[in-house]
């Protein structure tokens, strides 16, 4: 099984705004911004999306097995559609499979693919990666405002939280610095209600 991802999403979870409020920044400062922009608000994202095992804002994944089975789950929701499922025929050729073929469910965590009542799997080419499954996930689609308001205000906080502290510790050592860390599971425990504890 490989998954990659295709098409990033377009949106950050947070905005510019958000982190400048969070961080107390009320003066512009443009190269501070791209930081925020560019780096550290993807950078918490991403490392937000690998402690969930799920997908925040909208995003495109390609999901390629060595054959068909009877349950595909889909990693990293919330799926939010199936764009196509395409297998390599006997003879070597790609085709992609008609929709009445398989049923999408995704109302599961993860979401699935599955054969559909009365139908059957096509015969595949003898080989590895003969089926691909492109599909988008994330808590929302459309608009950067649709998306960022279906996304858990739990996760908003642990992402302002983060995109805080990269801007106030820059460099991996601080010589004569004591820190204090909030109480209890108060950071991390943010995301124990959208966690996907196993796949």
């Amino acid at each position: 099984m490989a998954l990659v991802r295709i098409a990033p999403p377009s949106h950050q979870p947070i905005t510019l705004s958000q982190a400048r409020a969070q961080c107390r920044i009320d003066s512009d400062n443009t190269a501070e911004d791209t930081m925020f922009t560019g780096v550290w608000i993807p950078a918490v994202t991403e490392a937000c999306e690998q402690i969930l095992k799920r997908s925040i804002m909208a995003q495109t994944w390609v999901l390629t097995l060595d054959g068909f089975t009877d349950e595909i789950k889909l990693p990293n929701p919330r799926l939010l559609s199936v764009t196509s499922v395409e297998y390599k025929d006997t003879a070597g050729a790609w085709q992609t499979l008609a929709g009445t073929v398989y049923e999408v469910d995704a109302a599961s965590e993860p979401g699935r693919v599955v054969l559909a009542s009365g139908q059957s799997w096509p015969a595949v080419f003898d080989g590895v990666g003969v089926v691909k499954i492109t599909y988008s996930a994330g808590y929302a689609s459309g608009s950067e405002a649709a998306q960022q308001a279906a996304v858990p205000a739990s996760i908003k906080q642990w992402l302002l939280l983060a995109v805080g502290t990269s801007y106030a510790h820059r460099e991996s050592i601080a010589a004569g610095l004591t820190f204090t860390e909030l109480p209890g599971r108060t950071f991390d425990g943010l995301l124990d209600r959208e966690r996907l504890w196993s796949r």
